[in-house]
């Protein structure tokens, strides 16, 4: 059996739910689904899942026990609680999960709704005329690509980040949930500082202590380039080094999309050096995947609007709305 709780809502309507369950396989079923958007092979939500779970409880441990022969093996560790988050942005689930990970600092699972298998439907509207215009357009352009056949994989890096999507993360009560609360409530981003205040309420009622640890200053993504950590900054200034300055690991060196970066933080459990959002932001390159190419004419129009509009925000000290413009 699986109770959801209503803890909030967000400002711009993203709502924070506390799930428990009786077995410990139950949460990590309706992980499954949210990754796929599909029970059964039908399309469904969490809320379908919960209730056909509750009705069919053998169900949750088949399906479990299925996705981790397929090799997700994340789906095996195993918990009774978990915190569901409806409606939030893409820019609050790749920061949420950049401390998660023991390596980096937090112990916790978890899943998001993959948008390279279900379809998106929503943005955040946070009240900037640019923003809404900017994933109105998108929105319009990722439903062409999608009914011309090319596949979700590849359409949604022109989304901005100002997408609405959803996650499960199973963090444990006491000090990891504690931390993780204080590191969303310590971002510098709206969403993620609602979220985290919220958590640490629930955590200090289900756990009764007040945690006041943060994760290394590693695990955040700095606002400017000037606060890079250090030895970000020694591995860029090294002469004959490879080392390129956008998504880099302490064991490999890669250069590619927020989309494809945000797979490496879920999947991977290295520790990271994080650019600046600043860098992100006047950043002129996006990465267009080489079956969209035919399309660049068109694509290449919209990568160059968020480009405008998130260096005109970002020069208006309206941070995250410069970052909310930013395509996967």
């Amino acid at each position: 059996m699986i109770e959801k709780y209503r803890l909030g809502k967000t400002s711009y309507g993203g709502e924070i739910y506390w799930l428990e369950a009786e077995k410990p396989w139950e949460i990590p079923a309706l992980r499954c689904v949210i990754s796929t958007g599909k029970l059964r092979k039908e399309e469904a939500d969490v809320e379908d899942a919960i209730s056909y779970f509750n009705k069919n409880p053998s169900e949750a441990k088949d399906l479990v026990g299925r996705v981790y022969r397929q090799k997700h093996s994340s789906v095996a560790e195993l918990s009774k609680e978990g915190v569901y988050l409806k409606g939030v942005s893409r820019l609050f689930t790749f920061v949420s999960w950049m401390a998660i990970g023991a390596p980096r600092g937090i112990q916790g699972v978890g899943t998001e709704k993959s948008l390279r298998r279900v379809k998106v439907k929503d943005f955040v509207d946070n009240g900037e005329k640019g923003i809404k215009e900017l994933c109105e357009n998108s929105f319009e352009m990722y439903k062409e690509l999608a009914r011309a056949g090319y596949e979700l994989e590849d359409a949604r890096y022109i989304l901005p980040l100002a997408t609405k999507t959803e996650e499960i993360i199973q963090v444990p009560l006491g000090r990891e949930l504690g931390k993780w609360s204080n590191y969303l409530s310590s971002l510098y981003f709206t969403e993620a500082g609602e979220v985290g205040k919220t958590l640490k309420k629930l955590n200090l009622e289900k756990s009764g202590l007040d945690i006041s640890e943060l994760p290394s200053k590693e695990n955040y993504m700095p606002l400017f380039m000037r606060d890079k950590i250090p030895q970000r900054k020694w591995l860029e200034s090294a002469k004959g080094c490879s080392y390129t300055p956008y998504f880099d690991t302490l064991v490999m060196s890669i250069k590619g999309s927020i989309a494809s970066f945000h797979q490496q933080v879920r999947d991977r459990q290295e520790r990271i050096l994080w650019p600046s959002w600043e860098e992100v932001v006047m950043s002129d390159k996006y990465v267009l995947p080489s079956p969209l190419k035919p399309r660049s004419r068109f694509i290449g129009g919209i990568y160059k609007t968020a480009q405008d509009l998130g260096e005109e925000f970002w020069k208006d000290s309206k941070i995250e709305s410069a970052v909310f413009s930013q395509p996967l």
